[in-house]
């Protein structure tokens, strides 16, 4: 089954984040694709992470700190193979 590309009101960072998702972590994403969660799994985190980055500027932080910070929860690492594949 051929897959859908995202829509088009998605921002760039929410092209992004799939982008990396698909290439570090496949596996998450055949299984959010799945579950029909992927388009919700990327706008819940890129919310998140906004909203956790306008929290920290709030506190004090410099905005590209904040955004070091958080971008650690978007740009997840890549996974590990199964046990059963190492």
């Amino acid at each position: 089954m051929a897959q859908l590309p995202p829509p088009p009101e998605w921002s760039p960072l929410d092209n992004r984040i799939l982008a990396h998702w698909k290439q570090f972590r496949p596996r998450m994403t055949r299984e959010l694709t799945r579950q029909g969660q992927l388009e919700q799994a990327v706008y819940e985190a890129v919310s998140r992470a906004l909203a956790q980055e306008q929290a920290l500027v709030a506190q004090g932080l410099e905005r590209d700190q904040a955004w070091e910070l958080v971008q650690q929860d978007l740009f997840l690492p890549e996974e590990t193979p199964p046990a059963d594949q190492a």
